[in-house]
């Protein structure tokens, strides 16, 4: 089973846990950001990531390190583990797997930050089809995109023009790179004025697999 945690930022700003409870790679990350209110969020996100971890697997100490394109990993974990992160202006998601390799992407329903248009993102093909869609589906397109490219380790290093995604939950790599997974199968969960999140992973994956979305109020 796949987990997906929706958690919404909250303004308090939690006394137990500091930029001194990080690893060395979220420290230095951390220590990079100018604005004050990103650094909150981020330790607001890394807290709920390192007491989802510490339930999950059986590590002393939290460390994380970068894959080749920049994914982060848990480093020493006894058994196979992997999470992917996103963060929106108003909520953070969390995934995890103990069998799979995932990526997830989340966009707040009306984002501060402008979404990429049309062009920007649809493959020829797609691009062609757009009298099918509509304009609200537009972030639905982006997150899918983003969440295979995450699976992949590779983000946005990758066009997103080169992923085809369909109405049958699926995203297709039709570019020249070597990517670890050309073919995905998405779940989408979305929560009308408040965000959509994608969940992406492999299509070789246990045809058995389930995704599971779980929203809470907050990151405590």
């Amino acid at each position: 089973m796949i987990k997906v945690r929706v958690m919404k930022f909250t303004k308090d700003v939690s006394k137990k846990f500091t930029e001194k409870n990080l690893c060395k790679l979220d420290w230095l990350s951390y220590n990079q950001m100018k604005c004050r209110t990103r650094q909150e969020r981020f330790l607001q996100a890394r807290e709920r990531l390192y007491q989802i971890i510490h339930d999950e697997v059986c590590v002393n100490r939290i460390s994380l390190g970068l894959g080749m394109f920049g994914k982060p990993f848990l480093e020493g974990s006894p058994h196979f583990f992997d999470f992917s992160m996103s963060y929106g202006q108003e909520h953070f998601a969390i995934a995890i797997s103990c069998s799979t390799d995932i990526g997830v992407d989340l966009e707040d329903s009306f984002p501060q930050e402008p979404v990429p248009s049309f062009t920007a993102i649809c493959s020829p093909r797609e691009f062609f089809l757009l009298n099918k869609y509509k304009k609200q589906d537009l972030l639905n397109i982006w997150v899918r995109k983003e969440a295979f490219l995450k699976m992949n380790g590779v983000g946005l290093m990758v066009d997103p023009r080169e992923v085809e995604v369909d109405q049958q939950q699926r995203a297709l790599y039709i570019g020249n790179q070597s990517l670890s997974y050309n073919e995905a199968r998405l779940e989408v969960n979305r929560t009308e004025q408040l965000f959509t999140v994608a969940m992406a992973f492999p299509s070789t994956a246990d045809s058995g697999m389930t995704v599971e979305f779980i929203t809470d109020s907050s990151p405590n």
